[in-house]
């Protein structure tokens, strides 16, 4: 199993849309950032203090880390990247005959699948950890790294947070592609879970609670 792995994550470093995905990943955090910084701007320019247009925002999102939890949700980009390096990447695996080429050649299909699973894991979590402290960095210079409470515990309660996201998308992820084999279905439906989930979990919760 570890030479399939091997051989995999060698596939990877020679993907070009994996490249782009992480690269999305540092980018849009840092955009992100940038149009907050813009905005500060511009109430400053109507003369009201910068640091009290950033004391009220850091209050409305509970501090630097309750901005960054934001990158957490599985409705968030890097949960969102994911998806989509795993269904492609993995998909590619199906639809070139490999899977059936290294079946025929005598590797166990249990084994396979716990590769293609660690390998969506390993890339899930690259993808996160990229956009995850692209957007610490960015966002801790908008906001001069002023953060309430004990910012190190949040960030990594935060940053933990994130790493099991990852792991259900990319376990969503894999079970549909492993039980359809279609890169389509595979894309999709988890992207559709993963957006519009948090949304109707928390509307249920609210009805309920009513």
């Amino acid at each position: 199993m570890t030479e399939i792995i091997k051989t995999l994550l060698f596939r990877l470093k020679k993907t070009t849309y994996f490249w782009i995905l992480l690269a999305l990943a540092l980018l849009l955090p840092v955009l992100g950032a940038l149009l907050i910084d813009l905005s500060l701007k511009m109430g400053e320019a109507l003369n009201e203090p910068i640091e009290q247009l950033m004391n009220q925002m850091l209050a409305q999102y509970g501090g630097l880390s309750g901005l960054m939890s934001g990158f957490t949700s599985i409705s968030s980009n890097p949960m969102i990247l994911s998806i989509i390096f795993a269904s492609v990447f993995l998909s590619a695996e199906f639809k070139s005959g490999t899977v059936r080429n290294a079946i025929i050649a005598g590797k166990s299909r249990s084994q396979l699948y716990l590769s293609y699973y660690l390998v969506a894991l390993i890339g899930g979590f690259a993808i996160f950890v990229v956009s995850f402290w692209a957007a610490f960095v960015s966002m801790g210079l908008v906001f001069r790294f002023d953060a309430t409470g004990n910012m190190v515990t949040e960030l990594l309660y935060c940053f933990l947070l994130g790493l099991l996201a990852i792991v259900f998308v990319q376990t969503l992820v894999c079970a549909f592609l492993f039980n359809t084999r279609s890169r389509v279905l595979t894309i999709v439906i988890p992207l559709i879970i993963c957006i519009l989930g948090p949304g109707i979990i928390a509307t249920i919760v609210e009805i309920v609670s009513v």
